[in-house]
Formats: structure tokens, C-alpha cells, sequence
């Protein structure tokens, strides 16, 4: 899935933004996304180890690489 949504998104930024951006750039950014699954999944699963008690964890925000940003989005389905 997250590979299909960076092609997606890069041939999008192509044709709408007139952006011809080499395909080698979408690698180190699914990469970096798969890592962030990773991180959130690692921290789920520390949580819920520890049978749903509230335990503060010290978690640092990590900048994307050069020439990308990080969007928070809350989103519902129906």
C-alpha cells in the first residue's frame, strides 16, 4: 500500500505541479515511512505489554529527510 500511494502521489506532482522529480527519490521515502510504521507499532505493542497501563514514553520527533515534510492528519471513515 504505501508503495502504490508514493508513485501515486509522485506521477500526481507530475502531471498537476508540472514537478519531474526522478523515480529514485520515492525509495528513501517509503523507507522512511515503513520506519515510522515501525516506531508507532513498537510503542503500541510496549503499551499494551504492559496490560493498558498509562506509562509515559519519551518519544522525539524525527525531521523527514531534505526536500520532505511530516504532516500529522486525523482522519474517520463512515
Amino acid at each position: 500500500m504505501k508503495y502504490s500511494w508514493n508513485i501515486w502521489k509522485q506521477r500526481n506532482a507530475c502531471i498537476f505541479n508540472h514537478k519531474d522529480e526522478h523515480a529514485s527519490i520515492l525509495l528513501p521515502a517509503i523507507k522512511n515511512q515503513i520506519q515510522n510504521y515501525k516506531d508507532a507499532e513498537l510503542i503500541s505493542n510496549l503499551v499494551n505489554q504492559r496490560g493498558g497501563q498509562h506509562h509515559d514514553l519519551l518519544i522525539s520527533w524525527k525531521a523527514p529527510n531534505q526536500g520532505w515534510f511530516k504532516v500529522n492528519i486525523d482522519g474517520s471513515l463512515r
